[in-house]
Formats: structure tokens, C-alpha cells, sequence
């Protein structure tokens, strides 16, 4: 698990998955509505051949994945975002 995204969210952006760098993204892992831990690999994405993949940066449910496999994305782009886990079933 590459924790480089880890440094990307702040304050109110820590349920946003921002782009380390430009690349595509190789495999989503999970969907929106899935419980995700945090560390967890959410996308794998590739840039300048090296792939990576980029954590859950927090415990919670995929609210949006922003960009399917094979779509391309720029640095500090959100590609995914999460909400909190609710308690209420």
C-alpha cells in the first residue's frame, strides 16, 4: 500500500482521494456504496509507467469514484471521494 496520497487530503478534503501525480487509472477496487478501511487500496493508477496504488485515507463508504479504468486524470485532481460510516442500519 503506497501512502502517498496520505499527504493530499486536509481538513474538510479528507474524504476526497486526490492524485499524487497525472496519470490513468488501472483498477478501481471498490464501488460506491462499499465500506472501505482506511489503508485500504481504493484505485490503482499509473503514471510514467510505475503504478500505484492509492488508499482509503480514512474508515467510511465510497461515495463516488470519479474516474473508470482507463481514464486519465491530473495531479491534485480528485478521483474518488468518501462519507462516513453511519451507524444506522
Amino acid at each position: 500500500v503506497d501512502r502517498v496520497s496520505k499527504g493530499g487530503a486536509s481538513g474538510g478534503a479528507q474524504g476526497a482521494l486526490k492524485a499524487p501525480m497525472p496519470g490513468a487509472v488501472v483498477t478501481v477496487h471498490r464501488q460506491p456504496g462499499e465500506t472501505v478501511a482506511r489503508g485500504e487500496p481504493l484505485i490503482t493508477i499509473e503514471s510514467m509507467k510505475l503504478q500505484t496504488a492509492l488508499p482509503a485515507p480514512r474508515d467510511g463508504v465510497v461515495a463516488e469514484i470519479l474516474r473508470a479504468e482507463g481514464q486519465t486524470f491530473e495531479k491534485d485532481e480528485v478521483i474518488a471521494t468518501l462519507e462516513p460510516e453511519t451507524e444506522d442500519a
